[in-house]
């Protein structure tokens, strides 16, 4: 926990009423569910322009969605459900924060009443994206396992025998794109329009706080609903010639694929998807 001046605390005391209602969190809740099922549902359109681009970079970033994968993804809700969120409620670390030593960031009051009014709002939201946080983990690592488990040969039962085994064990590589996709499935992935305010914010003072409370998740939804409008179309198709560009010029170079190039045509993939 850390000190605060008395202006943040009236600014945040300010923010949880604006969280304190029921709509806030049923909004949240359809949000999340809304948009991890339109994310499956454009895996398909996404593996499709994903195929194209492969074409000229050899590389697959993107694969059809399965029974298996909403399976593991279910399984990893209620795990999630089960284990974390009685934690996350009484404001302590979970997952990687617990080996990192890190606690969560709250506004403390003196007050028991004022610590529970201020924090118990942020405390339920945060719990429930993480829930939909790890099942969009498991669902990306599962897709991640079957592309990997396809480039080595496999097929059929091997493929996804092989494929069980590196969601099991998935690579650092593996884990980091997993934890990318989660912020962007979750609404809290950094955006350009989030970065801008933000800083509006940031520069605004306690004014600022109020004129713009939050700015991660209403930019990454602003993005979002962009995304699912011509103006996506023509985002993935400039993100894809780029992707297409960068990876061509590595395979010619005979330089390795980096993860970074790989990420470039799935998000260029995804998001022609989107807004188709």
């Amino acid at each position: 926990l850390k000190g605060h001046t008395t202006s943040e605390k009236l600014v945040t005391a300010w923010k949880s009423g604006l969280l304190t209602w029921w709509e806030t969190h049923g909004a949240n809740i359809s949000g999340n569910t809304t948009f991890a099922a339109w994310e499956e549902l454009s895996r398909s359109p996404a593996t499709m322009a994903d195929w194209f681009m492969s074409l000229a970079t050899k590389q697959r970033t993107k694969a059809l969605p399965d029974l298996t994968s909403l399976k593991l993804q279910a399984q990893a809700a209620y795990k999630s459900l089960k284990e974390e969120v009685p934690d996350i409620l009484k404001g302590l670390p979970v997952g990687d924060d617990i080996v990192a030593g890190k606690i969560p960031f709250e506004t403390y009051f003196q007050n028991p009443i004022m610590r529970a009014y201020v924090n118990g709002p942020f405390r339920l939201l945060n719990a429930e994206d993480r829930v939909f946080n790890r099942a969009a983990v498991a669902g990306s690592l599962w897709e991640q396992a079957k592309i990997l488990a396809s480039a080595e040969g496999k097929t059929g039962k091997a493929l996804k025998a092989r494929a069980h085994e590196l969601f099991k064990a998935p690579s650092d590589e593996m884990a980091v794109r997993a934890a990318e996709d989660a912020l962007v499935r979750t609404f809290r992935d950094p955006t350009v329009v989030g970065k801008m305010m933000a800083s509006i914010q940031r520069h605004g003072g306690p004014a600022g706080h109020v004129v713009l409370p939050f700015t991660t998740t209403p930019g990454a939804i602003a993005t979002r609903l962009a995304e699912g409008t011509p103006y996506g179309v023509l985002k993935g198709g400039v993100q894809a010639i780029r992707a297409v560009r960068q990876i061509r010029k590595a395979v010619l170079a005979s330089e390795p694929v980096t993860p970074e190039l790989k990420r470039l045509q799935q998000v260029a993939a995804e998001t022609l998807a989107r807004g188709a």
